[in-house]
Formats: C-alpha cells, structure tokens, sequence
C-alpha cells in the first residue's frame, strides 16, 4: 500500500480490503503535523481474538506519504479500523492513535514531569497555549486510564505526570489526582478516532 494522497476519498481504500472478503473501515482523521499522511492503527474495537495477527510495517526508502505493508488474516470476521492522518485545522483537536504514556512530554526545552499544575499552567500560558486537563486514575486489577475534566476539577498543588498536544493550540496535561478524591461517573469519556461517529 502506498498513500500518495492523505485526503483521497477512503472509500476506495475500504473497496481494496472488500474486494477480499474483509470488513475494513478507513477514517480520514486529523493529526499533527508529523503524522500527516501516516497509516493509523489498526484498531479492533471489538477485540482481536482470531488466529494470527493484524498489523502495519513502514517501508522504506519511501517517495509518498506513507509506503507500507498491512497484514491481517485472511478470514478475519471482525471490523478492522485504519486511519489515514490529515492536517488539522487550527484548534482542531488532534485524533490520539496511541494510549498516554505515563512521563510523555510535549513541550519543548520544559519537562513538566513532577512539577504542579499552578507551575505547569503558567509556563503553557507564557507559550501562548491553552491548557486542557486529563486526570490519571488507577484501575483496580492494575493499570489506569485517563478521564478529561473541567479546570475547575483540578487543584494548582496536583502533580503533573505528563503532556501531550491536544491541537495546535491546547495542551493536555495529565495530572495525578490528589488523595480523597474518584472519577466523577457523570464524565463521558473521549471518543476515540474509530469509533462509529461521523467523519
């Protein structure tokens, strides 16, 4: 596969994988500047649970976008979701192909890991950026997840873990929660880039 074009129409992408008895979604989404024309994913939203295996391999030296193989079994009865990156507009949130990594840095020459919100904000501030706020929770069995809230869910002490880059004019800090407070259940969590929704 070869993308010359991150914003030819996806349609024929989804033609080629049903050409060969796969049920393939291609969504145009927007990223950052970086990503723009890379192959997203794959995404299983229901969960791979199948013989082998489903994945993507950049090529290389490529001349386009994006030169790759994608490889998934042929017999796979699941709904498969690859993203193909377009720019964003300004302000446009960025769609996240990946899960936060606890310690992800997204400013530049500031590492805001182990600082707290007040110290955080203000320097995003001085870069003239807006901040959003995603809040790191345990989960029981192990692991967490991350739940965006309002500024006025977040105290100036919390303990900033990590940033990343919302849009192009947003950063998203992702802050531990100071001890005595839970998820408010009332938050809805972000779509995700594929799942069913417009776009």
């Amino acid at each position: 596969m070869t993308i010359t074009d991150p914003t030819a129409d996806r349609r024929r992408f989804e033609e080629a994988f049903r050409a060969v008895g796969l049920n393939v979604t291609v969504k145009v989404i927007p990223v950052a500047p970086a990503e723009v024309g890379n192959l997203i994913g794959p995404a299983v939203p229901e969960g791979f649970d199948w013989h082998g295996s489903i994945g993507t391999q950049a090529v290389t030296p490529c001349a386009s976008a994006f030169c790759g193989k994608v490889w998934m079994p042929s017999d796979f009865p699941g709904r498969v979701v690859f993203g193909v990156g377009r720019p964003a507009e300004p302000g446009e949130a960025y769609a996240d192909p990946l899960l936060y990594a606890p310690g992800d840095e997204s400013l530049e020459g500031y590492e805001v890991h182990g600082k707290t919100v007040e110290a955080v904000r203000s320097e995003v501030h001085r870069r003239g950026l807006k901040v959003g706020y995603r809040l790191l929770w345990d989960l029981p069995e192990g692991g967490f997840f991350d739940q965006p809230v309002s500024a006025d869910r977040v105290e100036d002490d919390w303990i900033v873990n990590g940033s990343r880059d919302h849009s192009s004019d947003t950063v998203d800090l992702y802050v531990i929660p100071g001890s005595g407070t839970a998820p408010d259940p009332r938050e809805v969590a972000t779509p995700k880039w594929y799942d069913d929704q417009p776009g």
